[in-house]
């Protein structure tokens, strides 16, 4: 992979990860809004009780995306960005550019996604 593709794709983790960070100060949930009991009706408490898990679900992708980026980052730090945590062969740079998180190439991925599909198969046969 060449230098200026690596810098593009450092980049794309930088810019990731702060838009997460500033996501996280600019999402936060109010402690007020949290209040039911001042809620008039339960078509309101439902609401704000059903907006309250939207935000968490967010909040929670959020913060396993961030980890993700940490990761990446790391990788560029000890030489091994890029690199297939299975097979250890080069990650394709177009992958890269979709998915700088990954962490398998496109080979390793479909290998693993045949392989869930088979256990979730086997788990409902068994039910």
């Amino acid at each position: 992979m060449r230098k200026s593709e690596l810098k593009k794709l450092k980049q794309i983790l930088l810019d990731m990860r702060q838009s997460i960070v500033m996501g996280d100060k600019t999402s936060s949930i109010d402690d007020e809004s949290l209040e039911s009991s001042e809620m008039p009706d339960e078509s309101d408490k439902a609401c704000t009780e059903a907006s309250q898990k939207i935000a968490i679900r967010i909040m929670d992708r959020d913060r396993n995306l961030l980890r993700k980026v940490e990761k990446a980052l790391d990788k560029f730090e000890d030489g091994s960005f890029g690199m297939c945590e299975r097979c250890e062969e080069e990650i394709s740079v177009q992958r890269l550019k979709v998915r700088p998180v990954t962490t398998l190439c496109i080979d390793c991925k479909e290998d693993e996604e045949k392989l869930e599909k088979v256990y979730q198969k086997d788990v409902i046969e068994e039910q």
